[in-house]
């Protein structure tokens, strides 16, 4: 696998978490109204991007904070990513590998919310 594939699939997987996370915080109903981007805006600096698009009521009390504390949780996941992928430590692992590692990472960050 090249690293433009890891890093696809880092991208991939940070988005998957971010979906998982806001799963625990709204409605189910609220989660089909939502687009969560993640890409990597400079592949030689690494740069990534995240966003989410909410398109549901205004009036939501607590969305904006929900939607940012989202953004940071997946910033988090990518930064541990990040450095597992520079450490040399993704190379020649499965996607299934990566959301295995991505997901055990993410457990940790619930237990320490």
């Amino acid at each position: 696998m090249s690293n433009y594939e890891i890093l696809n699939d880092i991208a991939n997987v940070i988005a998957e978490e971010i979906y998982r996370y806001l799963m625990h915080r709204l409605p189910e109903k609220l989660l089909e109204d939502f687009v969560i981007n993640v890409g990597f805006t400079n592949l030689a600096n690494y740069n990534l991007e995240i966003s989410i698009e909410a398109m549901t009521n205004p009036l939501l009390k607590g969305l904006d904070n929900i939607i940012n504390d989202a953004v940071e949780f997946g910033f988090k996941i990518a930064d541990y990513l990040m450095d597992k992928f520079k450490g040399g430590e993704l190379i020649g692992l499965s996607t299934g590998e990566i959301e295995r590692i991505a997901e055990e990472y993410a457990k940790n960050l619930y237990s320490n919310t």
